[in-house]
């Protein structure tokens, strides 16, 4: 595939997984606010929440897969794992290279949810809000300035993410109850 093709397809999947963890940063809020009354609703939102984080990390692989191929500029495999060691943009390459590292802790613990203490998992979920500050800030920065529309999806995003934020702060923090049973949480869940 030519060089620019792999650039530009690079550029469209990381917008959209821009998209996709703004998406579930904001679902995530919402869930862990207790904004959604109804259980049918919060179990909704949880499954769609959950769906979309994993199609945001298959589109974060093809994100990284295509900028890791392109020859127009050298990223090397070693950047996105290793923040600070990409050729091309080290510092603007290392704030995506941080929220991939950490989005994939997020999600690892997630799946292993109910085999891990909660405080363990909620700990590391936490590291939602720094994923989603290390992805916005590498979107901003790798925004050409001939392509202010990426600029602007990313402020949009930005400013959505940040509203689900305040918001969160700004609603009275909910009590911590004892974790129920893995079966009354899947029934919950899925009826």
């Amino acid at each position: 595939m030519d060089s620019a093709w792999l650039w530009y397809f690079s550029r469209a999947a990381g917008v959209v997984t821009l998209l996709m963890f703004t998406g579930v940063l904001v679902l995530g809020v919402l869930t862990a606010a207790d904004g959604i009354r109804s259980p049918r609703a919060a179990t909704v939102i949880t499954a769609v929440h959950r769906g979309l984080a994993m199609a945001a990390i298959v589109f974060l692989g093809v994100h990284v897969l295509t900028a890791v191929l392109d020859s127009y500029v050298h990223v090397g495999w070693w950047a996105t794992l290793v923040p600070l060691s990409s050729e091309y943009q080290r510092m603007d390459v290392a704030f995506g290279t941080v929220a991939a590292d950490l989005a994939l802790a997020v999600i690892v613990s997630s799946l292993l949810r109910y085999r891990i203490p909660e405080r363990w998992w909620r700990s590391i979920h936490w590291a939602t809000y720094a994923v989603a500050v290390c992805a916005l800030a590498h979107g901003l920065l790798m925004a050409a300035s001939d392509t202010p529309v990426l600029t602007w999806i990313t402020i949009g995003a930005t400013a959505l993410a940040a509203l689900a934020v305040v918001w969160r702060l700004l609603k009275p923090a909910r009590t911590l109850r004892s974790r129920p049973s893995r079966s009354a949480i899947v029934m919950r869940e899925w009826t």
